[in-house]
């Protein structure tokens, strides 16, 4: 893998936990129809997109302690360190080790996407908040992602420093 490649792995994994994290605390305050909440989604279905690059999904996964994209250890910026923290503690608290995000989230309607995250926000008060989420996806359909239910122990990466 060539300089430009892993900048460009850096970045699009960046640009995920960005709009991810700004999604999630953007949802808590707004409606599905204010202006903020709709450019996040698009910055956040873009950079799915993006980031699947000719595939079908894309996996963001935790393994000790550290976020994986396409099942390589995602470098963070500094000025990520602090976004990366507060998503690991807000998606263990939901019971989520993993999550697929899928080519075709680019056709879900906006409403889908906010639905998604605001289950995401009433699975922390939940006693099994993954099982919980889970049915809830199942009934509500998907909206372009989905939670991977591979434990934190078992997870396959490309890490060689593993």
């Amino acid at each position: 893998m060539n300089k430009g490649e892993t900048e460009d792995k850096v970045f699009l994994g960046d640009l995920i936990l960005r709009t991810f994290f700004r999604l999630f605390q953007i949802v808590k305050i707004h409606r599905s129809d204010n202006q903020l909440l709709i450019d996040n989604v698009s910055s956040f279905v873009h950079a799915v997109s993006e980031t699947c690059a000719g595939e079908d999904s894309v996996d963001l996964q935790i393994y000790r302690g550290r976020f994986y994209l396409h099942g390589e250890k995602l470098i963070h910026h500094p000025d990520l360190f602090t976004v990366a923290k507060e998503m690991m503690d807000y998606l263990s608290k939901r019971g989520i080790c993993g999550l697929r995000f899928h080519q075709d989230i680019a056709r879900e309607k906006t409403d889908a996407v906010v639905d998604f995250f605001e289950l995401l926000g009433r699975a922390e008060q939940k006693a099994d908040p993954a099982q919980w989420l889970q049915a809830q996806r199942q009934n509500n359909g998907h909206g372009g992602v989905e939670r991977l239910n591979v434990p934190d122990s078992i997870v396959v990466v490309h890490d060689p420093g593993l």
